[in-house]
């Protein structure tokens, strides 16, 4: 298997060390989606993808109105299907 293009999506220590074993892996991730902040300790997850200089989105959710949220998707790099 090749080198694959990956978003992340979680939060707690399992949401970290998904993301590390794939990039230690060799997978490029473009971006990491993590909760908003709580107000209280910091996510494990969007503490590492801040530490390795990942694109971090902290959406509520992803639909406003109705309509998917994708202005940030476009900007992770190729869109669709390769």
């Amino acid at each position: 298997m090749g080198t694959l293009r990956i978003a992340v999506f979680g939060q707690a220590p399992f949401g970290r060390d998904v993301c590390v074993r794939l990039a230690d892996a060799g997978h490029e991730i473009v971006a990491v989606h993590v909760p908003p902040d709580g107000g209280g300790r910091p996510d494990p997850l969007a503490a590492e993808a801040q530490a390795r200089g990942y694109r971090l989105f902290r959406y509520k959710g992803y639909r406003r109105g109705g309509e998917a949220i994708a202005s940030g998707w476009r900007s992770t790099g190729r869109s669709g299907r390769s």
